[in-house]
């Protein structure tokens, strides 16, 4: 009987999130435009989490990549690209401000520099508003295989970008359906 490689949870990551992305953008959004930039975006940042399980690296080439591509899909929808870029700027900065408080208080190296570059494009869909919301469900969504990792792995890392990339669609998602809701009222 084979074990259960990385490869096999690559694929099974990246075919579950796709399959809900896919259900939420359908949901939560009517605009054709909006559905295909959506689509763009969270199939690059599936391809980037895919990337971090298979490799646990995620390359200068695909974060910048992803980068380019966020940027140039906000404007293409006709979005504000400076919100854009804010989002992106606060993405950032807060998952470096972690990264440099765990590295302090721990003494050891815990989030890579290629999540922190992953946030830019992020960050561009999540906008300053769902930075917090992001953060938390990555954090959320990665406790279960962390702690699953440091039981039967001899490595202690784990691939965050996944996380990051998973917690970024569900802001998404969660950020329109909020807003809608309360548009509602108003």
């Amino acid at each position: 009987m084979r074990s259960w490689s990385t490869n096999h949870s690559a694929h099974v990551w990246a075919a579950l999130v796709l399959i809900l992305w896919t259900v939420g953008v359908l949901w939560a959004f009517h605009d054709w435009k909006v559905q295909l930039a959506l689509f763009a975006w969270g199939g690059l940042g599936v391809f980037a989490g895919w990337w971090d399980i298979r490799t646990k690296r995620l390359p200068n080439w695909l974060t910048a990549l992803n980068a380019a591509v966020s940027m140039g899909l906000v404007v293409l929808v006709g979005e504000s690209a400076s919100d854009a870029l804010v989002g992106a700027i606060s993405g950032v900065l807060a998952v470096l401000i972690v990264k440099l408080l765990a590295e302090l208080i721990t003494g050891v190296h815990s989030i890579g520099m290629g999540d922190v570059k992953l946030m830019f494009s992020l960050g561009v869909f999540t906008g300053l508003s769902g930075i917090s919301i992001l953060l938390g469900l990555s954090a959320l969504l990665s406790l279960p295989y962390s702690l699953y990792a440091k039981r039967h792995s001899a490595s202690q890392t784990i691939p965050f970008g996944p996380f990051l990339v998973a917690g970024a669609m569900g802001a998404v998602i969660l950020n329109t359906l909020t807003n809608s809701q309360v548009a509602m009222y108003f």
